[in-house]
């Protein structure tokens, strides 16, 4: 994190006691980039803190292209973000280390279509496909990605298999299938 810089009197060597030193600020990254919240940063910056209890922080540029690799993480608000360049694009910080990535303790929950914040979408996991399966919110990449790894079953349809973007931005009950599982 970086520090305030301490602006120190000292009696120059070679000045008399009449003369007046001005010491001039230019303005540099060390103190210009410091800011306590999104309104102390440029329009396309924010106010990115090393831990979400951090007074002060520094104003980093928001991310403009987002990647659409999975690899999710927390945000202090609570929301799971598919990535760090999805959370950095909203201008939120980051919970915690990445060991912890998922909002696995105090992570935000839902309930269904419109119950999580910015547009996030709820993403249920069910193991018995209830329709008051609660879930987490995620934040998800404007474009989902390819299917991957991670392969998932609408309840509502058992039909067809979705790749996880595609299975969250539903906010229906889904299950997880292995990818020998999938219906065909």
């Amino acid at each position: 994190m970086k520090s305030l810089a301490l602006l120190a009197f000292v009696w120059p060597i070679g000045c008399a006691p009449t003369d007046v030193v001005v010491a001039v600020h230019d303005g540099g990254m060390a103190d210009k980039d410091l800011c306590t919240d999104d309104s102390h940063c440029r329009g396309n910056e924010f106010c990115a803190r090393d831990s979400c209890n951090d007074e002060n922080g520094h104003c980093e540029r928001r991310q403009v292209s987002v990647d659409s690799t999975f690899s999710p993480v927390c945000g202090c608000d609570g929301v799971v973000y598919w990535n760090d360049s999805v959370r950095k694009q909203l201008g939120i910080n980051m919970a915690g280390q990445e060991s912890q990535p998922e909002c696995n303790v105090g992570g935000l929950a839902c309930s269904g279509p419109g119950t999580c914040p910015h547009g996030a979408s709820c993403a249920r996991e069910s193991k018995t496909c209830t329709s008051d399966t609660t879930g987490a919110c995620w934040q998800l990449p404007p474009n989902c990605p390819p299917p991957g790894g991670l392969r998932f079953v609408r309840c509502a349809d058992t039909t067809t298999c979705a790749a996880a973007c595609e299975a969250f931005r539903t906010e229906e009950p889904y299950q997880r299938l292995s990818s020998d599982e999938c219906p065909h």
